[in-house]
């Protein structure tokens, strides 16, 4: 009943008629009913102000050049690739509806990669975000429908307001991305200035879940401290370039009932056909001042297995069970640091990451290390950037003699 207050609050105030409100003078100027923001789109809002729509698209346009040293002496695969692609090309809507009280999100996704295309087929729909949240209570905002995990930082933290082309390496391997669920938060607990928390319940299929599929659930905890006050913690360019520092602690718990995937509700399912209950942690920090953003977050994952009875095909042998699969237990973390140029909207960026299976128990999770560089132009902020990064990755860890050069371009635009 107790995540359902705010629901029932809602329905009440949607009972409620607004109160009247006398009528504009003749000759007084009709009330805006669009406007155009870029980077934010166009917003249509009912003359009363009680529905408004927001319309906007995103784009990422990118190009990549790869070279995998391990293909050196290998004439099957070309050492060096190159590609330019529609990384991203999304649709955003948004607003409220009855009350400003009520809100809305969608986003829908176009690009082959968002589809995860296969065989020239999408395997995923178009949906990303579909969400109502309802805040007539602050200190307990539901919300309900399919969203990003309150989990890992650097996940939540919009496409849009990243410094390099894509998230951290750690972050693809151990982040919990999105599910179809509920959650309570406040965005400043009791009003103080200085504390948010959220938490959530998941059906712990992953996007795009549609059909029960046993009784494993996500549930997840997230709490943040912002010592020094409020402020922009989702973005990962200090635009404001405050002399005054600002930081924010933020830290998570999650566990994950019959886990499908080897990474939770992202990966393949194990070799054995069984599931896995995980548990996973993360703290994270941010920190900002006179055009300098620090960002580091570290991640830790244990899983407990429930083996299953697939089986393989042997060709001496016939069908066999199929190899036990080991958890992929382990951690890992990333540090960045980006400085906003004085005058100018040129920002230059680094950061290393690593992963790392854990030591004390069998696991699958292979060790990777990254190091990476960006330079980024903001033509127009979020609204119009243009970064090139370079990274090198080590498949097997730092101490690997094959490594993986990176170079990108990468064009975002939002209007």
């Amino acid at each position: 009943m107790f995540p359902f207050l705010p629901l029932l609050a809602s329905l009440a105030s949607l009972a409620s008629p607004p109160a009247p409100t006398e009528p504009p003078p003749s000759d007084a100027p009709s009330p805006a009913r669009a406007t155009f923001t870029p980077g934010k789109g166009i917003r249509w809002s009912s003359e009363d102000g009680r529905s408004a729509l927001s319309v906007g698209l995103f784009t990422h346009v990118l190009g990549t050049v790869e070279h995998d040293e391990a293909d050196d002496a290998d004439d099957a695969d070309p050492p060096t690739t190159l590609a330019l692609e529609l990384r991203r090309a999304r649709l955003l809507l948004g607003g409220h509806f009855l009350g400003p009280h009520n809100r809305f999100g969608v986003q829908l996704a176009f690009s082959p990669r968002d589809l995860q295309m296969r065989d020239g087929r999408p395997t995923k729909t178009p949906i990303f975000d579909w969400t109502l949240e309802l805040d007539q209570i602050p200190d307990l905002v539901f919300r309900v429908g399919q969203f990003r995990v309150p989990w890992s930082r650097e996940r939540r933290i919009p496409i849009g307001k990243i410094m390099m082309a894509d998230r951290s390496m750690p972050n693809f391997e151990l982040n919990l991305d999105r599910d179809v669920g509920m959650s309570l938060r406040s965005p400043d607990f009791m009003g103080w200035g200085w504390l948010r928390y959220e938490l959530g319940l998941f059906v712990g299929e992953g996007r795009d879940a549609y059909q029960p599929d046993g009784t494993g659930l996500l549930y997840v905890a997230r709490v943040e401290l912002l010592p020094l006050g409020m402020f922009e913690d989702y973005d990962e360019t200090d635009r404001e370039r405050s002399p005054r520092p600002r930081l924010s602690l933020g830290g998570a718990y999650a566990f994950l009932a019959d886990a499908k995937g080897n990474r939770g509700i992202l990966g393949s399912a194990p070799t054995d056909g069984g599931t896995t209950n995980i548990h996973a942690v993360t703290a994270d920090v941010v920190l900002k001042v006179a055009g300098v953003t620090v960002l580091g977050e570290g991640y830790w994952r244990r899983g407990i297995r429930d083996y299953g009875s697939a089986t393989i095909d042997d060709p001496m042998l016939g069908p066999i069970p199929a190899p036990l699969e080991a958890p992929r237990d382990g951690g890992g973390l990333f540090a960045q640091v980006g400085w906003l140029v004085p005058r100018i909207p040129l920002e230059l960026g680094t950061r290393y990451g690593l992963v790392r299976p854990s030591r004390r128990r069998e696991s699958s999770m292979p060790s990777r290390d990254e190091v990476a560089a960006s330079v980024g132009w903001l033509v127009r902020g979020p609204a119009l950037k243009l970064v090139a990064d370079y990274a090198h990755e080590w498949p097997g860890g730092s101490g690997s003699a094959d490594g993986l050069h990176r170079v990108r371009l990468q064009l975002q635009a939002a209007f």
